[in-house]
């Protein structure tokens, strides 16, 4: 965590492209200030809607994601 900022990482380790959704009030995503919308590192795409992150990523990848 970076004061009230935080960074997600997420690692697709697979052969195949990947969806991860993850629900503003999971535990991972309930101690986020604010919401990380933009990729600083890595391939595929973030989207929110209705207070839930959907991150695809192609196989093979990661991605970090800032606020």
């Amino acid at each position: 965590m970076l004061g009230e900022e935080g960074l997600i990482i997420a690692v697709n380790n697979g052969e195949d492209k990947t969806e991860i959704q993850i629900d503003k009030f999971d535990k991972v995503s309930s101690i986020l200030q604010t919401k990380p919308s933009q990729i600083i590192y890595g391939e595929g795409s973030i989207n929110w809607h209705d207070n839930q992150l959907k991150i695809t990523m192609p196989p093979r990848s990661g991605l970090v994601i800032a606020p």
